[in-house]
């Protein structure tokens, strides 16, 4: 078979793959022997490969210059599986390399598991606002600002990965309801911190009681700071802005989409973390873990965390 060049044997695979494919009709395609399409086929089935070696059996690895041609293919799409970078290499390389061998190269070459942040897609104007503000509040004092947001912890998020040997059962992580989920208020500032567990949808007699109950108590040491909180309805009703009028608060006007400028976002974050590791199985161990971790989220934290909104801002105005 050695007068077929790679391309024409990459073509005998492919076809050879399409159903009810007659290997004579190949031949004929590339004007050879029948037999010239059976060697090419039972190499490639055999080795893996496209082209006889002097030395049998498969590669253990792509060439350099493959590699780098990989480590592309994979930033450009960084969601690709590993049966579909196995199908990249075979039609790019004209060489068979399994799923796993794929896995190990694409950790070899730097990348590593993340999950996927969802972010819902910004209008050019919302785009135009979120840098707006970043100018705006680039060289602001965020050591005075509020950080308020809600979010919901949720039962269902709380499992973990497990390591088993093969033939092994995988163990059952029992919850008492994929419903248990718990809804949070949170504020928080640079020397300060506050949570509450709050009952059905927020609005705006509960997000009054919140701010009263365990905003107020603090409001003393907070006097002339800014409020930074998203454009929910029941955030902005006139009595809510009179509150915090009345208490010497000023509210920034919030760009939509944001949520990567709110520090407590990332709190958020920390504590789902913290809740997760405490494995809750009911509704009532997800109520008393989501207190516990509140009480342990430490001011280091944060800190952390309304340092790194300062960095962000200066990052969007620069840009």
């Amino acid at each position: 078979m050695g007068h077929l060049t790679q391309k024409e044997r990459l073509f005998v695979v492919k076809e050879a793959q399409k159903p009810n494919k007659k290997l004579s009709t190949i031949a004929r395609a590339l004007s050879c022997d029948r037999r010239t399409v059976s060697h090419v086929l039972g190499r490639f089935h055999e080795t893996g490969l496209l082209i006889d070696q002097e030395k049998p059996g498969r590669p253990t690895a792509l060439t350099d210059s493959q590699q780098k041609l990989l480590d592309k293919y994979i930033s450009k799409h960084p969601t690709a599986t590993a049966n579909q970078l196995s199908n990249y290499v075979f039609n790019t390389f004209g060489i068979r390399v399994s799923g796993r061998t794929l896995q190990r190269y694409r950790r070899t070459l730097g990348f590593c598991p993340r999950k996927q942040h969802i972010k819902v897609k910004s209008t050019q104007g919302q785009v135009e606002k979120r840098h707006l503000f970043a100018v705006q509040h680039q060289n602001s004092n965020i050591k005075k600002w509020i950080f308020i947001d809600e979010t919901q912890v949720q039962l269902r998020n709380t499992g973990t990965i497990v390591w088993v040997k093969r033939g092994e059962p995988t163990p059952i992580h029992e919850i008492s309801s994929l419903r248990a989920y718990v809804n949070l208020w949170g504020a928080i500032w640079w020397n300060g911190k506050t949570f509450a567990r709050y009952d059905n949808y927020i609005n705006q007699t509960i997000y009054q009681q919140l701010l009263e109950y365990h905003l107020g108590p603090y409001i003393h040491k907070c006097r002339r700071y800014a409020v930074a909180q998203d454009k929910l309805r029941s955030h902005w009703t006139k009595p809510i802005r009179q509150w915090f009028e009345d208490h010497g608060l000023q509210l920034l006007d919030w760009p939509p989409h944001s949520p990567e400028f709110n520090a407590i976002e990332y709190v958020w974050h920390s504590l789902k973390e913290m809740v997760r590791m405490a494995q809750p199985k009911t509704q009532a161990e997800l109520e008393a873990a989501v207190d516990e971790v509140c009480l342990l989220i430490s001011q280091k934290t944060v800190q952390g965390c309304i340092s790194h909104i300062s960095t962000l801002l200066k990052e969007e105005a620069s840009n």
